[in-house]
């Protein structure tokens, strides 16, 4: 059962104050309470009782007695001088007619309500003392290390300033490592897709290398005839190849060619005869160049004669 003795703390007993015969001190530490309160407490610790019933009771308790009290001064008295109102219009004595009852139980109910916020104002600051020391106890325990790095003075305002300022410290790093993060998580992604292009490539090399393995290649030979001899510049696998590797040769051992010549293919059959002319002189020239397209084994390409 919830008693009003629950939210203060004992600093000698955790568990409970330990109140002496007078049912307001506690022995251990000294602390008092109002008889009201000891009342509300033992009451509303009772089978069927609560805190707010007995403290509505010891409420009107309090009322009836403070109407008893003054039950004497709500009734017309007449003057102690024995004389009127005209006669001794400033008599000290109090006197109260009974048409103001009403006001007077108005002010004691007034004073009731006052002195039950009072005590809930109280109670609310024991709380929040119990609150501080729990702060204080968590923030530097007894017996171990202090989990701040200042001193706790009469306030903790200023490790709570500390503790924000940590706070925010380890948000920024989180957004910092979470923005890491995305970044590697992209840069991953990335590579997951140059290496899935680079298998797909691989794959489809070693298909082609599997083609060229087990059938004939067309390869693509060049050589150079004068009259009844020739020489060959080597295999290509395009025909693109060969015909630049004819027209290398051309510029680099030739005549000197004008900026404007015309590189045309005369084509015969397997074979295709290099031409030359100019926007000036249509008539084209027959070089001494040729590219002649084969086929061969798949052996034969990977030793090494196919450029």
């Amino acid at each position: 059962m919830t008693t009003t003795d629950e939210t203060w703390a004992c600093p000698a007993n955790p568990f409970n104050h330990n109140w002496d015969d007078t049912g307001v001190r506690c022995s251990l530490c000294g602390t008092e309470r109002t008889a009201a309160a000891a009342i509300t407490s033992l009451v509303g610790s009772h089978r069927g009782w609560s805190v707010e019933r007995a403290e509505r009771l010891a409420a009107a308790h309090r009322a009836e007695v403070l109407r008893d009290e003054l039950q004497p001064v709500l009734t017309e008295s007449p003057c102690t001088h024995g004389a009127t109102d005209d006669e001794h219009p400033t008599c000290p004595t109090i006197r109260v007619h009974a048409d103001d009852a009403d006001r007077f139980a108005a002010m004691v109910d007034m004073l009731h309500e006052v002195r039950v916020e009072s005590e809930k104002r109280r109670q609310r600051m024991a709380a929040a003392e119990t609150d501080l020391l729990d702060i204080r106890g968590t923030l530097s325990p007894n017996g171990f290390p202090r989990r701040v790095p200042m001193e706790l003075g009469k306030t903790i305002a200023p490790v709570i300033e500390w503790l924000l300022d940590e706070r925010d410290e380890l948000a920024a790093r989180a957004d910092k490592a979470e923005a890491e993060r995305d970044r590697a998580t992209r840069a991953f992604e990335a590579l997951t897709e140059r290496h899935d292009a680079a298998k797909i490539e691989r794959d489809e090399l070693e298909k082609r290398v599997a083609e060229l393995e087990n059938g004939p290649l067309t390869v693509y030979r060049t050589r150079r005839v004068v009259g009844d001899r020739g020489a060959d510049l080597g295999y290509y696998h395009t025909r693109e190849q060969a015909r630049d590797r004819c027209i290398a040769e051309l510029r680099a051992r030739g005549p000197q060619l004008v900026p404007d010549v015309i590189f045309d293919w005369i084509g015969q059959g397997h074979i295709e005869v290099l031409n030359i002319s100019t926007p000036d002189e249509p008539c084209p020239d027959v070089t001494d160049y040729v590219v002649v397209e084969i086929t061969v084994s798949g052996t034969a390409a990977d030793e090494g004669a196919v450029r």
